[in-house]
């Protein structure tokens, strides 16, 4: 199940793994939505994203080492897809990219 992850500071240092810039990471989540797949209630994978000049960007991206080839990044990109699809415009802005 994926959702929206309202108390999405509590994340931060986990999401330095894929982006090691704290203060990069503050702040694209103070100003965007942090969405989790949900695993019995718990999130392994979480995605970051900010509209940004009508465009939507994918800030970071990153799974729980135990949860990695499951697909459940690919769940949360095409979720995004689905659900920001009024957008003529997706961007990848991760560290790794």
């Amino acid at each position: 199940m994926i959702r929206e992850i309202k108390n999405k500071m509590d994340f931060d240092l986990l999401l330095t793994e894929s982006d090691p810039n704290i203060n990069l990471v503050r702040d694209y989540l103070e100003h965007g939505t942090l969405y989790g797949y949900y695993i019995n209630n718990e999130p392994v994978s979480f995605i970051a994203i900010e509209i940004i000049n009508g465009e939507v960007e994918i800030k970071n991206i990153l799974t729980l080492v135990e949860y990695r080839g499951q697909g459940y990044a690919k769940a949360l990109i095409k979720f995004i897809e689905k659900n920001y699809s009024t957008y003529n415009t997706f961007l990848i802005g991760t560290a790794n990219s």
